[in-house]
């Protein structure tokens, strides 16, 4: 892709959007390159358009990118999605895998986690091997019923908080296991990413006198 701007009138074609339609006039017959720069937080930078401009004003895309309606050319940015993957293990010895440890999935709207923060997901239950992954999921979220955790997790700041413990453990109720679904621009290469966030349980006991 060519580095040198298209100017017109002496004024070089650079923008940022803005949510409306951007609109150059006056481009000479031939063909050019849409370049996104630098993509919104949450959004992946779009890949560049080579676009061309035949003798009667005609735009047609050369690359197969973007999309064409007349002469307005559309570019579309897609939201980072990732996805993430729990392990449970005993805190006695940070290997024994603890199945049946149920949580609740959250994602953080602040600083720091709040009453108001967005629930995502209820009863998320560690398996045999002490895990659980939202890839694959068909677990219905509960701020978005049209949508299951398998679709992924939008770029953001969440967490899990413990809501059940197998008999032979102690729940850890305070505790909260934050993560991130990260990516920003062109950094992120490959979806969906898969964040791993690890958690322990303490073996339950009792002294009896």
């Amino acid at each position: 892709v060519p580095d040198s701007l298209v100017k017109i009138d002496g004024k070089e074609l650079s923008w940022t959007s803005e949510g409306e339609e951007y609109t150059s006039k006056g481009l000479p017959t031939g063909t050019y390159w849409l370049k996104e720069t630098g993509a919104p937080a949450g959004y992946i930078t779009a890949d560049p358009i080579r676009f061309r401009i035949d003798s009667k004003g005609i735009v047609a895309i050369v690359n197969g990118e973007g999309a064409v309606s007349g002469n307005t050319i559309t570019m579309t940015d897609e939201p980072v999605i990732g996805h993430v993957r729990l392990i449970k293990n005993s805190a006695a010895d940070k290997e024994t895998p603890v199945e049946g440890a149920s949580f609740d999935l959250y994602q953080q709207k602040k600083e720091t986690p709040a009453k108001d923060d967005i629930l995502v997901a209820k009863a998320i239950t560690t398996e045999s091997d002490g895990e659980w992954t939202s890839e694959g999921s068909e677990a219905v979220r509960e701020d978005d019923a049209s949508k299951k955790l398998g679709d992924g997790l939008l770029a953001g700041t969440y967490y899990f908080k413990e809501t059940y413990a197998p008999d032979e453990y102690q729940l850890d109720k305070e505790t909260v296991y934050p993560f991130e679904i990260k990516g920003a621009g062109e950094e992120v290469v490959v979806q969906p990413d898969v964040t791993v966030r690890k958690a322990e349980n303490v073996p339950y006991s009792r002294t009896l006198t």
